[in-house]
C-alpha cells in the first residue's frame, strides 16, 4: 500500500485502498467451498494495532488499516477490537486455483507533526484454511 505525499497541514486524512488476494487450488479431495480467514498483524513500527509508520530520527506518522471504506473496524487479527476478514473459495475443478480478493482501506489520520522523508512499516498477512 502506498500512501504517497503526506502533507502535515493539510486537514483532512490521507486514504487509500490495496486488495488482498488469497488463492487457493485443490489437489485432491471434493471441489467444495473452502472457508478463510485474513488477519492483518500488528505494525512492525510499533509492536501493536495502532500502527505507525517509521520515518527518519525516530518520527513516526501514525495510520491504521480498515476493513470497509467507513474506517469504522480495524483490520486486525480478531483481538483488542479488531477484526479478521472472512470469506469463502470455491474452486471450480483439481489444480485450477481461485481467488478471494479484498481491499483494505488506510488512513493516516491529519494535522500529524512529522518530519519530512521516507516513512515505511510492514504488516504480516495471515490467512487460515
Amino acid at each position: 500500500m502506498v500512501y504517497g505525499g503526506y502533507d502535515p497541514l493539510y486537514a483532512t486524512a490521507l486514504q487509500v485502498n490495496a486488495t488482498v488476494t488469497v488463492s487457493c487450488a485443490v489437489a485432491i479431495g471434493p471441489l467444495a467451498a473452502i472457508p478463510y480467514s485474513v488477519a492483518l498483524g500488528t505494525s512492525a513500527t510499533t509492536g501493536t494495532m495502532g500502527r505507525a509508520l517509521a520515518g527518519p530520527l525516530g518520527a513516526r506518522l501514525q495510520y491504521n488499516l480498515y476493513t470497509t471504506a467507513s474506517y469504522g473496524t480495524v483490520w486486525g487479527d480478531g483481538t483488542s477490537g479488531t477484526l479478521a476478514v472472512s470469506g469463502t473459495v470455491t474452486p471450480l475443478s483439481l489444480g485450477v486455483p481461485v481467488l478471494g480478493n479484498h481491499t483494505v482501506y488506510g488512513k493516516v489520520p491529519a494535522l500529524q507533526t512529522v518530519r519530512a522523508g521516507a516513512y515505511v512499516d510492514s504488516i504480516l498477512v495471515t490467512v487460515n484454511y
